[in-house]
């Protein structure tokens, strides 16, 4: 039995068909987790004098991760297609 010239190589997954999906925080599509972009949200204190009060006492301010799909990426300008390419192109 002859081999493969070449090394099977699966990229995304554990192994065929077990990827994990997570659903977009803003329309709620179920997506491969490897297609989303993540963003971190943390809650911003406004009252300047509970930021002090937070600051002495040393308080955790909580931050969730938000997966965002593509289109509502592209959408919400998280992302922007070519981006990359057009300033490589300038330089």
């Amino acid at each position: 039995m002859a081999r493969a010239p070449y090394k099977r190589v699966h990229k995304h997954g554990k192994g065929r068909g077990n990827e994990l999906t997570v659903i977009c925080s803003y329309c709620g599509k179920k997506v491969p987790k490897y297609k989303t972009f993540t963003q971190i949200r943390s809650v911003n204190v406004l009252d300047a004098s509970m930021r002090k009060e937070m600051s002495r006492n040393n308080v955790m301010i909580p931050s969730s991760k938000l997966h965002v799909c593509l289109s509502c990426a592209r959408h919400r300008k998280i992302s922007q297609p070519l981006k990359s390419r057009k300033s490589k192109r300038k330089a």
